[in-house]
């Protein structure tokens, strides 16, 4: 099962993960860039918001920028993938917000609550991250 399927993280202020943490702390269960290949200088970022009460409100949107920005400016990556289940359109919209590329769409490619579903994989590049 692709690493991004498993159950899976305004103004002129420059985002950090401090500044992302508005909600519960129980609203952030996973955020990081993982998977990381220093020999091809790229990683595949990935987050859960698991209070859902804090969907919706553009915290999404603000990880994914700040943790895009510090995979590009600290940790010299060229290039950070990502990906999301089909049906999660909210966290598909805040990576294309962002400026994530939809690259690819895996049809039924896993198994979530006994029902097959797809995936959407993305990717991005330096400078093409919305700041």
């Amino acid at each position: 099962m692709p690493a991004f399927c498993r159950g899976h993280e305004s103004g002129s202020q420059q985002p950090s993960v401090r500044n992302i943490r508005k909600c519960k702390r129980e609203a952030y269960r996973k955020y990081q860039i993982g998977f990381i290949k220093p020999q091809h200088a790229s990683g595949q970022l990935s987050l859960l918001i698991g209070d859902k009460s804090c969907w919706g409100k553009d915290y999404a949107k603000e990880s994914i920028r700040a943790l895009t920005l510090y995979g590009f400016k600290k940790l010299g990556l060229q290039r950070i993938d990502a990906g999301c289940y089909d049906e999660n359109l909210g966290a598909l919209r805040a990576f294309l917000r962002v400026g994530y590329t939809i690259e690819g769409y895996f049809r039924k490619s896993v198994e979530c609550d006994g029902r097959r579903i797809g995936c959407f994989w993305m990717g991005i590049l330096p400078g093409e991250c919305v700041e």
